[in-house]
């Protein structure tokens, strides 16, 4: 019952290439953000200065990998869209 509701509607929501790469920005700006509050805890009320260079590698290097990931799958779905 519950899949069957949604096959009920012919929903379609358009997502251009513009769309997804704004919202890919707005995500990027967050992040930003977001990383620069985290890093500057990390540095004020961080004891051990090898965890927080740790801590700070690790979170960099795997924040690098999802944003990657989000520019690669945006400009294929662009070059699909259009």
């Amino acid at each position: 019952m519950g899949i069957g509701i949604f096959n009920q509607f012919n929903l379609h929501i358009p997502i251009t290439p513009l769309l997804l790469f704004s919202l890919g920005a707005l995500l990027f700006a967050v992040w930003a953000v977001f990383s620069i509050i985290a890093h500057y805890h990390w540095k004020s009320y961080g004891t051990n200065q090898l965890e927080i260079i740790k801590m700070t590698l690790i979170y960099f290097v795997g924040s690098a990998i999802l944003l990657a990931a989000v520019a690669i799958f945006a400009f294929a779905y662009s070059l699909v869209a259009n």
